[in-house]
């Protein structure tokens, strides 16, 4: 997690040397905390978006069928 670092600034005076040493000590831990992605395979890869894909039709088809109920029961009323 990230450290929040305060600079002092004494008599109005700030340091910049000491605000550049405070940016690259944050940038380094920022860098430090994320997570690299490890590369898939892509038949793996392609494996899931069809799986995705296949689940987003499933859903289509179904609110379809349910919208065609829906208005066949709404004419017979």
């Amino acid at each position: 997690m990230s450290k929040e670092k305060e600079i002092k600034i004494e008599d109005g005076n700030l340091d910049e040397s000491k605000v550049a040493e405070e940016n690259a000590e944050t940038v380094q831990e920022n860098e430090q905390e994320t997570p690299i992605e490890e590369e898939k395979d892509p038949l793996v890869a392609l494996q899931e978006e069809n799986a995705e894909l296949h689940d987003q039709l499933l859903r289509k088809i179904a609110e379809f069928d349910n919208y065609r109920k829906r208005t066949l029961k709404e004419k017979t009323e």
